[in-house]
Parts: C-alpha cells; sequence; structure tokens
C-alpha cells in the first residue's frame, strides 16, 4: 500500500491533464490494474470541467456522462463511482489503486480508516493548492 497526492489546484492547474498518465503509471506496476476513481457525486461530476481534463473529452464522455461500467486505458481498467460506494463496502477495494478527486482530509482520513492495506490511495487536490499538506505529512503520501 501506498499513498500518493496530486497537485493540481491553484499553480499547479495545468497538471489536471497529467493525472491519467501518473495514475497509469502506478497501476500497470501491480498484479491488479484496476482503478476506481471516487467523486463526492456523479451529477456534480457531469458539470465539472476540470475532471473533463482529467479525463479526457472520450472517457468523461464514457464513464461520467453515459456511467460505462469500465473504460480501460492501455492494460488499465478504470471505473467511477461516488464517495458512498466505499463507505460501508470498504471490500469493493481490494487491491486496486484508488483515486480520490478533490477529497477533504477527513474524507480521506474516513477512506485510510476503513481500508485494508491492498489499496494505493491517490489523492487529487483540486480546489486549494496545499489543502492536503496535514493529510500528505501524517500518512507519508508522496507528491506525484
Amino acid at each position: 500500500m501506498a499513498n500518493y497526492r496530486i497537485k493540481a489546484a491553484g499553480s499547479h492547474s495545468a497538471a489536471l491533464g497529467t493525472v491519467i498518465n501518473k495514475v497509469c503509471e502506478i497501476a500497470s506496476a501491480k498484479e491488479n490494474k484496476d482503478v476506481l476513481v471516487l467523486v463526492s457525486q456523479i451529477n456534480y461530476a457531469k458539470d465539472d470541467e476540470r475532471i473533463e481534463q482529467i479525463f479526457g473529452e472520450v472517457m468523461f464522455d464514457l464513464l461520467i456522462k453515459k456511467r460505462e461500467n469500465t473504460v480501460g486505458v492501455g492494460d488499465v481498467n478504470f471505473e467511477v463511482q461516488n464517495f458512498s460506494y466505499l463507505k460501508n463496502a470498504t471490500h469493493r477495494a481490494y487491491d486496486r489503486t484508488v483515486v480520490v478527486l478533490n477529497p477533504t482530509t477527513k474524507e480521506l482520513n474516513n477512506f485510510l480508516q476503513n481500508g485494508n492495506t491492498t489499496v494505493d490511495w491517490i489523492a487529487v487536490e483540486m480546489t486549494l493548492d496545499g489543502e492536503l499538506d496535514s493529510w500528505v505529512q501524517a500518512n507519508q503520501a508522496a507528491d506525484i
């Protein structure tokens, strides 16, 4: 298990377009190449240009607007769900790479508290630059 942060807020907003590549690098190194992307609410994500920048037009259309189950990029499969998807069923994240888009420190701590050690967590900071600094320090997360 490893924890990562991708800064994509404020002066780092250009990093939005590199998120998928960075996630693919991490997931490709694992035996299980499934990636679960968590958003606070799918309905809000449909209108969020930042999330479209992350996925690109085609993936955004398939995963967010049309709600396809999975979309593959090379050997990595992506699935998108609401934060609540893991709330009472943390086993759904087992052995996957989990990307949390624009979480608060409290939300990340809740995921980690109830999670398991087979999960690589990637937090994408999209609103306030440095908002997750305390989480990065407390969980020895690497900035990528």
